[in-house]
């Protein structure tokens, strides 16, 4: 009998020894470990067996720390709250032939990869040390076919499309399909629903902002999301702790604004009058290499202290939305963050599980938009916003897409995503007295340019490249939108 015993020297959890390595083995082990071995052997073994389990049936075993049931982040299963341990399970005495699929067949596979976590703890494998075999990876960067839960599945095939008539091909982008470019036409901001439906032909949708919708366009293509809201997986209604989440999301954004001083409260910009804040990590503007957006002196650790507190739920929803319904450009963005942030270490990443390199936080108190592009953000990436604060979204706070001809209501707590850097979007005012604030996340396409540089500016690589490299750069040029559309959704791959 081995006990194993705490920092303090308490001792808990005796168990036996045993063959345990077949635990581990998708396939049947036909030579057993013997756990006399060196304890640096068992625990390097332990660690390529289990990796190899989870790379030969990810959808059963792939770990996950903040796993959820319901494919977004913070959701609580009642099945696991009532879940017990056996007492086979518990000693797991198995025989060299027998597979985890035997041991655990009976278990759901949120309940096996819990039980894999704990077999890694069990013989010494930390979550950082499993994290750093890819095992646990820091951005949620697994095979989207095998990682998205089959509710969420569910919930994206009952969700009802919006049509719209709009053609993506032929909007504004740079020469080299990484950016936005300027739109030829410049709407005239409006200030009533009245004035767009009646006078402009826009079409109003009534969005109770909880339910989720698509934006599919003719060639059925999914171009933008009405994300709504996370729900209880345990009474399938709208959570009461997703509306505490972006309340108190709400009130840190209002503390943070108070302590400003009184000129970054409501400064002009080309987006609006408003007080706003980016954190994360950008590219461009003078800078050399990848930065995190830099704050003046005492304001950096509040809004650290956001990302780490309030922001981290909204932020994981947004993203948790944004792999469901368009999962090749997250596997883009995500394949591209973990090469920047295994190149350049000192990079301070937002949230763990958003592949977004940066957020906005609007801190009101009137975040009302004019009509705009982000042009800065890659062209055929998607932004993610969240409504917060406290006003009538039947009064004001409309969300108006151009190009689309759509006037949408958008309550507090409710989340869109669209590819902002494309279309062109804006806000109706809000009614006096009301506030307003919002939550952004995005990626600079000037950032994902220069990972796919090779980590080199575009002077740095025309400096080096060679012929035959330049030919192979304006071939990638000149199909990179059309390549980048490509990425998107279709609506008949949710069936």
């Amino acid at each position: 009998m081995v006990l194993r015993t705490t920092r303090s020297g308490a001792v808990f959890s005796p168990y036996v020894h045993g063959e345990h390595e077949a635990l581990f083995d998708h396939q049947a082990i036909t030579s057993p470990f013997h756990f006399d071995a060196e304890p640096q052997l068992q625990h390097d073994h332990l660690l390529r067996q289990a990796h190899s389990l989870n790379e030969s049936d990810p959808d059963a075993y792939y770990l996950d720390p903040d796993d959820d049931d319901d494919g977004h982040p913070g959701s609580v299963s009642s099945e696991d709250s009532d879940m017990e341990v056996s007492e086979e399970e518990d000693n797991a005495t198995v025989s060299p032939n027998q597979s985890i699929r035997e041991l655990f067949s009976h278990l759901s596979n949120k309940q096996r990869r819990k039980r894999l976590r704990r077999f890694l703890k069990r013989f010494g494998v930390s979550d950082s040390e499993a994290r750093a075999m890819r095992f646990v990876p820091k951005i949620h960067n697994a095979p989207f076919a095998n990682t998205l839960k089959r509710v969420s599945q569910k919930r994206r095939r009952e969700s009802k499309p919006i049509l719209v008539d709009v053609d993506l091909e032929s909007r504004p982008v740079s020469t080299s399909g990484w950016l936005g470019a300027p739109s030829k036409v410049k709407p005239a901001a409006a200030k009533e629903v009245r004035e767009l439906v009646d006078e402009r032909g826009f079409k109003f949708i009534n969005w109770d902002g909880k339910t989720t919708h698509p934006l599919v366009d003719g060639c059925g293509r999914v171009i933008g999301l009405l994300a709504g809201e996370p729900r209880d997986t345990a009474t399938k209604h709208h959570s009461k702790l997703w509306t505490e989440a972006v309340d108190n999301l709400a009130d840190a954004m209002r503390d943070v604004r108070a302590k400003l001083k009184p000129r970054a409260v409501n400064p002009s910009h080309r987006r609006g009058t408003f007080g706003n804040a980016t954190v994360g990590i950008g590219f461009g503007n003078g800078r050399q290499q990848p930065m995190n957006f830099k704050q003046d002196g005492k304001y950096a650790k509040l809004y650290r202290d956001l990302c780490d507190g309030p922001a981290a739920r909204v932020a994981h929803y947004q993203a948790s939305m944004f792999r469901t319904y368009a999962p090749r450009i997250h596997q883009y963005y995500s394949t591209h963050m973990e090469k920047l942030l295994n190149r350049l270490p000192f990079l301070h990443h937002n949230f763990k599980r958003s592949v977004f390199a940066a957020c906005t936080f609007n801190l009101g108190p009137r975040t009302i938009t004019l009509p705009h592009l982000d042009r800065s953000n890659l062209a055929f990436g998607w932004c993610a916003i969240t409504a917060l604060g406290n006003f009538n979204p039947d009064l004001g706070g409309y969300f108006v897409i151009w190009e689309l001809g759509l006037v949408i209501r958008f309550p507090p707590g409710a989340t869109i995503l669209i590819p902002s850097a494309i279309l062109t979007h804006s806000n109706l005012p809000i009614a006096e007295g009301e506030e307003r604030l919002s939550f952004t996340q995005f990626t600079a396409g000037c950032l994902l340019r220069y990972i796919h540089n090779g980590f080199m500016t575009d002077k740095e690589l025309l400096a080096k490249a060679t012929k035959d490299q330049l030919e192979e750069r304006e071939e990638e040029r000149a199909s990179r939108w059309l390549n980048g559309l490509g990425l998107f959704s279709q609506l008949n791959e949710f069936s």
